[in-house]
């Protein structure tokens, strides 16, 4: 099973941490970490698709590793229309 704060598991634990920790600094108002939410919500869709493109394309695994991670987050900022 995943452990979604291990960043070799979940791509988004940094943003996962820190959205946490926000709640936690604001006694769990989750009105004043709406940013956070919605910065971890983008970053599982991002993966999410990149899994799905993997998938369709028979590459294996279908998350890519750490390493590898922020070769990809580059190659997907260059190339969406503006």
């Amino acid at each position: 099973m995943p452990k979604v704060h291990l960043p070799a598991d979940n791509p988004c634990a940094l943003e996962h941490e820190s959205s946490l920790k926000c709640l936690s600094r604001n006694h769990y108002d989750k009105d004043k970490c709406a940013l956070f939410f919605a910065n971890y919500t983008n970053c599982q869709k991002f993966w999410t698709s990149v899994r799905h493109e993997r998938k369709r394309n028979g590459i294996s695994p279908e998350l890519p590793p750490a390493a590898e991670r922020d070769k990809i987050k580059a190659e997907h900022i260059k190339t969406k229309p503006e």
